[in-house]
């Protein structure tokens, strides 16, 4: 795998985070999909380096996966630090 292909996964992983601590809930795998458009290949790699990073929790729930997010959002962190000053 190039370094191209590595950088254009953690971009996609990126995009992944963000859009979980928009939803702050769990969402499928098929609505990171459509609102990514981005292959589904990539987006499966992506999300398979989320997990090993343990950066996202997967569950199943019938015939759907569901990711969320295992910690709270940065920008949550930033509002709690801010807020204690």
């Amino acid at each position: 795998m190039g370094a191209d292909m590595i950088t254009e996964i953690g971009i996609i992983a990126g995009a992944i985070l963000e859009f979980l601590e928009e939803k702050q809930s769990p969402v499928s795998i098929t609505e990171i999909k459509l609102h990514l458009d981005e292959p589904r290949d990539l987006i499966n790699m992506a999300i398979g380096w989320l997990i090993r990073e343990n950066y996202v929790h997967i569950v199943r729930d019938g015939q759907e996966y569901f990711v969320f997010s295992k910690e709270p959002s940065f920008s949550k962190i930033f509002e709690k630090c801010l807020c204690a000053k």
